[in-house]
């Protein structure tokens, strides 16, 4: 918005709304500007403690708050279907829509992340990681808060009463490029034996052992130390996985440091699919991880807002829980070859931090 606003004032001054994908979706089914809390909260012109416009932040950045969208609870009713939508969709023109929310923060809720101690580590191409808590959190210490790629920010959930820590980074996209350029022979595995490539990487992690002499990836800075002759390519692989994890500890810690306690990690994405990932997450962060069997939560939390909203469901509570799922319970003896990579880790993250020119 401040970009549109400095750079094409002439489009900045015709504009009648700012709308995210979401908020655009609905509105072309519905004619309704609306938004949901935790979309609403992404754009930093939302104060997430009143749940609602900010006029001061709008008076600092001179953004009118008119050209923001209404304010809805996630599993809000916000309208129905326009003539137009329905013919051109298939639905009834009854057809109720609701309000529905992040991406994420759906996963978070088909997940249960639904109460304050729980975490979210989403691992696709990017990662994101979710904390939950019962009051909006807030990050006093300037390092904690440019952490990971997006840094961490304070937002809402699609739950109501819950906020969230959240930070993100492209971390994922490390174990593709380590496929894309090193990993032809498990692309042709995969193919003949119908599985995928991440599978057979995940397998040879496995032979690799945690040591003191274990090379540390850090994520944030793409930079491997500690890699030496003696090293195989399993080494290196598992290196990449704990990396990711390294990272989401940092995060974690922050979050703890911050008033916010975390007593699980929920797993989804593609990452969550690998028995390694999860163990090496558990075993790094000393927390028991437990992924759910659903392949696509994003949609399935976007369906339980639907239902919330429609009557489907009574309330949250009252929403079933897929029982399936997988747990992994951290290795105390692992855990302790981990803490002592974890420092090397995170002395090698600020070593390789970029220096600030002047």
């Amino acid at each position: 918005m401040l970009w549109v606003k400095e750079n094409e004032p002439n489009v900045f001054g015709k504009t009648k709304k700012f709308l995210q994908i979401g908020s655009y979706v609905t509105y072309k089914l519905t004619g309704e500007y609306v938004n949901d809390y935790s979309v609403a909260a992404r754009t930093m012109l939302f104060d997430i403690r009143k749940l609602e416009w900010s006029e001061d932040m709008a008076g600092i950045l001179d953004m009118p708050l008119s050209t923001q969208p209404t304010i809805r609870r996630s599993s809000e009713i916000v309208g129905t279907m326009t003539d137009d939508a329905a013919e051109l969709t298939g639905l009834t023109p009854d057809t109720k829509v609701v309000a529905g929310g992040g991406d994420t923060e759906c996963s978070g809720l088909s997940s249960g992340l639904t109460s304050e101690g729980q975490a979210l580590v989403s691992i696709g191409t990017s990662v994101m990681i979710l904390v939950a808590n019962k009051r909006p959190p807030f990050l006093s210490d300037k390092k904690s808060r440019q952490l990971s790629g997006t840094g961490m920010f304070s937002s809402c959930h699609v739950v109501d009463g819950i906020w969230l820590l959240e930070a993100g980074s492209m971390a994922g996209a490390r174990l593709a490029w380590f496929k894309k350029e090193f990993g032809h022979l498990e692309d042709q595995a995969a193919g003949s034996l119908g599985i995928s490539a991440y599978d057979l990487l995940s397998t040879e992690a496995k032979r690799s052992t945690p040591g003191s002499s274990s090379p540390v990836f850090v994520v944030a800075h793409d930079a491997i130390f500690n890699l030496t002759l003696e090293h195989k390519r399993a080494d290196v692989i598992r290196s990449i996985l704990e990396g990711v994890a390294f990272e989401a500890q940092q995060i974690l810690e922050a979050a703890e440091n911050s008033g916010t306690p975390v007593r699980n990690i929920i797993m989804v994405g593609g990452g969550s699919k690998s028995d390694a990932w999860r163990q090496i997450f558990a075993d790094v962060t000393n927390r028991p991880v437990r992924s759910p069997d659903q392949a696509e939560t994003a949609a399935l939390g976007a369906g339980i807002l639907a239902g919330l909203g429609a009557g489907v469901y009574e309330s949250i509570s009252k929403v079933p829980r897929a029982s399936a799922h997988s747990e992994n319970i951290p290795d105390p003896s692992t855990n302790e070859i981990y803490k002592a990579l974890y420092r090397k880790f995170k002395t090698f993250y600020e070593l390789s931090q970029p220096q600030q020119t002047t």
